[in-house]
């Protein structure tokens, strides 16, 4: 069921043989395989693993040490598509092993995707052999339990995941790093990453002296962390780039002569065009391993603009191959057929020249061909976000039945979220009489002919909004030619079919969903550092303590200074009862600003602020506060304060009343929007007995000196409730 595989190069015997016996206790019903992978170790004398028929020792050819790609030999060499890593010096508790096997079956089913498992680091004076043997007698062995970084340990993982992100990256030469690439390549493809909890598997770490202290290594662990801060892609080609694995383990492995996909840019000229075209494709880095090229067509401009297009395309060192065409006559459905007739790769993923690819979106367009061979294109959902605002809009997208496409409400699909064969686009072409429109049409035809288009599950590129932008400068017309592409097919069908297609687009028009919820801190890093106005927010009762405290600053104190700092506010992030109080900065130009201040309000206030885009704040805290939920379905009435602008004067209100009190506990704080803008109030809670209002709103007065009014379920001034003897 299980193979385990033990990587290393140059590490002493006597560790490994204590790793592979401490495994081997599993039994054989879970763990059939223990693959100990020789990655090219000096010593060419092989290891003397115990008499266990489960145990294999490959050794492989290798100049340079790679725990990555000596992982990836194993996998590939592996007999079961179930698979657990281990480190050469780790050690499993006998305890553990009915834990471990339970796990093991879970992923086995599919229940789960990348199991991590915390290490505890043993003392030196433990030797490997006594260790072993302290194990194996029941002892419990103390240590330092190591932090939840990377993989841990020992992981478990299915080869079908594996093989879907392309494996460990075997750039990474040594170890270090390679780890948590995986683990979020694993994460960011939308699998399950846990944590094995550590009280039920407990595995450790055997001492040794540090290996990363050498200048050799030193350099690769930098290198290293160069690649995994500058690759965030998902998928990454199986490469052997350090042994002789691939003569062993997949001999049939040939380099292609063509890329495996072209990226399709018509482009146009406009207002900021070099700039945005440039950070287009530099969203596609290191995706499917840069197995793409890149066409651009210039559609229509003029010889000035066009050589500066050209100069920017050039400065982009990184590209394996980009091809720049011009196109004489402005034409965007000319243009893309222009790309299609010029494409080498074997599909084509449609690309806008001021979009961001997200980092999963081509081995997510790809998966859909490796899941179902017989498909002809894919699609998946899409993010707008404004570069001025830098407010955010999820389109999840819809399936592309052809009901849909002519009859389906809301946003279906978007073309350059979409990737298709390049022989069925070759076969289809865009409809050059319509200047906008022809990527609608295109879907209709596709879908009407039966051409199968699935959704990736995912989104799969950032949509830029911006004043030049194709989608609003020439809305009108794009969305008569959408009605004509539609009208045109729908006309060949006779009216009971007609009918028959509203009610197919009304059960199947439903939003795909998406896996890859980014939250909205994932989506500032990739978008450009000039976008968006931005506040940033930190709770009130995470700044220092409320009194004057003998360590560390007080609250007033971490206020004051944070308004050293920047101008803000208290307030709530929307309305409601009781929300929590944020200080809120004034609103900051671009994301690298908002990134400095972020910085340093984290090193003022210990914890770091959350970023809102200033306008998506402005329309949450617009909606006005539901007071008839508030009330409930009872006839009551509440007593209101006046209305505040400023939340400091409504919680300066509050204080007012003692902590703990009776009169404390009737009364909220409700954040409301009205005409003039945000808006607060100090509220009761709702009253059912009509003589008993009088006398609370004496004792607010008394207690606060503001007079308070009743109001009724519509949250307007007056008294529904009879009112009885005051006196009583």
């Amino acid at each position: 069921m299980l193979s385990l595989i033990i990587p290393f190069r140059d590490w002493p015997a006597e560790r490994i043989i204590a790793c592979a016996e401490s495994f081997s206790r599993l039994g054989s019903d879970v763990l059939s395989e223990i693959l100990v992978v020789d990655f090219g170790s000096l010593s060419r004398a092989p290891v003397a693993l115990p008499g266990d028929r489960r145990m294999r020792l490959v050794r492989l050819e290798a100049s340079t040490w790679s725990l990555s790609e000596a992982i990836n030999a194993g996998v590939l060499l592996a007999r079961n598509d179930l698979i657990a890593k281990t480190d050469a010096d780790i050690l499993i508790d006998p305890a553990a092993l009915p834990a471990f096997a339970m796990e093991a079956r879970r992923i086995g089913l599919g229940d789960g995707g990348l199991l991590l498992t915390q290490a505890i680091d043993l003392p030196p004076r433990l030797a490997p052999a006594a260790a072993r043997d302290l194990l194996a007698a029941g002892a419990a062995l103390d240590g330092v339990l190591r932090p939840k970084w990377g993989q841990g340990g020992l992981t478990l993982f299915r080869r079908a995941d594996w093989a879907a992100i392309g494996g460990f990256d075997t750039r990474f030469t040594g170890w270090g790093g390679e780890d948590n690439d995986f683990a979020e390549r694993f994460r960011q493809s939308g699998r399950r990453v846990e944590w094995i909890p550590r009280d039920q598997v407990r595995i450790y770490h055997l001492a040794h002296p540090p290996t990363h202290a050498s200048a050799h290594v030193a350099g690769q662990r930098s290198r290293n962390r160069a690649i995994a801060r500058s690759d965030r892609s998902v998928l990454r080609q199986l490469a052997f780039r350090h042994s002789n694995a691939e003569s062993l383990v997949a001999p049939h492995l040939l380099k292609r002569q063509h890329p495996h996909v072209t990226i399709a840019i018509a482009t146009a000229s406009r207002p900021g065009r070099d700039r945005m075209i440039g950070e287009a494709i530099q969203s596609f880095r290191g995706q499917i391993d840069n197995d793409f090229e890149v066409v651009v067509v210039d559609n229509g401009s003029d010889d000035q603009a066009h050589l500066s297009l050209r100069a920017t395309l050039q400065a982009i060192a990184w590209l394996p191959s980009l091809r720049l065409e011009r196109a004489a006559q402005a034409s965007i459905p000319a243009a893309r057929n222009q790309i299609t007739g010029l494409a080498r790769g074997r599909y084509i993923c449609v690309a806008d020249d001021d979009d961001i690819a997200l980092p999963n979106r081509l081995a997510d367009h790809l998966g859909c061909f490796e899941a179902d061979g017989a498909v002809h294109g894919s699609h998946g959902g899409w993010i707008d976000f404004d570069e001025d605002t830098g407010q955010i809009e999820r389109n999840a997208g819809r399936e592309r039945r052809l009901a849909v496409l002519l009859k389906g409400r809301g946003k279906i699909t978007a073309h350059p979220a979409s990737l298709y064969r390049t022989d069925v686009l070759r076969a289809l072409g865009y409809d050059e009489s319509l200047d906008l429109g022809s990527d609608l049409d295109l879907a209709i035809r596709s879908a009407a002919m039966g051409l199968r288009v699935p959704h990736t599950g995912s989104y799969v590129v950032l949509r830029r909004f911006h004043a030049a932008n194709v989608t609003i400068t020439g809305q009108g017309n794009q969305t008569l030619n959408g009605r004509r592409a539609r009208n045109r097919l729908e006309a060949a069908f006779n009216p009971q079919l007609r009918a028959c297609l509203l009610e197919l687009a009304e059960a199947s028009d439903s939003e795909q969903p998406c896996r890859n919820h980014l939250s909205l801190e994932q989506l500032t890093d990739m978008m450009p550092d000039y976008a968006g106005e931005w506040r940033l927010a930190l709770p009130i009762d995470q700044l220092g303590s409320s009194v004057e405290a003998e360590s560390g600053p007080s609250r007033l104190q971490v206020l004051e200074s944070l308004l050293a700092l920047t101008d803000g506010d208290m307030l709530t992030l929307e309305g409601g009862v009781n929300q929590p109080v944020v200080f809120c900065s004034q609103p900051v130009k671009g994301l690298r600003a908002a990134r400095r201040l972020a910085e340093a309000m984290s090193a003022v206030a210990g914890h770091r602020p959350e970023l809102l885009a200033a306008a998506q704040w402005q329309a949450d805290r617009a909606r006005p506060f539901d007071w008839r939920g508030y009330f409930g379905d009872q006839p009551s009435c509440a007593l209101r304060s006046p209305r505040f602008e400023d939340l400091a004067e409504a919680l300066g209100l509050l204080t007012g009343v003692a902590p703990g009190s009776l009169l404390h506990k009737l009364t909220a704080l409700v954040s409301d929007h009205d005409d003039a803008g945000p808006c607060y109030y100090v509220t009761t809670a709702p009253i059912l007995a009509g003589n008993e209002v009088e006398l609370l709103r004496l004792a607010l007065l008394a207690k606060t000196g503001l007079s308070f009014s009743p109001i009724g379920p519509d949250g307007r001034p007056g008294n529904p409730l009879p009112v009885g003897d005051r006196h009583h």
